[in-house]
């Protein structure tokens, strides 16, 4: 009777002892598991940080663009109201009108420069 119960006690022991074992490997793939999982979110992480720093480049060159646009358009502007004020002036000559208009188009074909850029 003493031999069947430790018998009964072994059985019961190794089942137990199978039963560690079975949760110990399913613990040792959950944790490769979270590994892989810890190891794609630090790349995805990676990719979104880096893709922000690209958009704020993006934006800051694009600004200092659109900063040098409306500088050139002011040019412009200003030397439209000059060749306008020398037209209707009467002493004014045609080398200096002439000199503006050239001043003009540098500007104009700046501010071109300027807008294929933004493109």
């Amino acid at each position: 009777q003493d031999g069947r119960e430790i018998n009964e006690q072994i059985e019961v022991l190794d089942e137990m002892q199978a039963q560690i074992d079975s949760i110990e490997n399913e613990m040792s793939e959950r944790d490769g598991e979270l590994r892989q999982a810890k190891q794609s979110f630090g790349k995805v992480n990676k990719e979104y940080i880096l893709s922000e720093k690209e958009r704020s480049k993006k934006e800051k060159v694009l600004a200092e663009l659109q900063q040098e646009e409306a500088k050139t358009m002011e040019k412009v502007r200003h030397i439209r109201a000059k060749i306008e004020k020398s037209t209707k002036s009467k002493g004014k000559s045609d080398a200096e009108k002439e000199k503006l208009v050239e001043e003009l188009s540098r500007y104009e074909a700046e501010l071109q420069d300027v807008i294929q850029s933004l493109e």
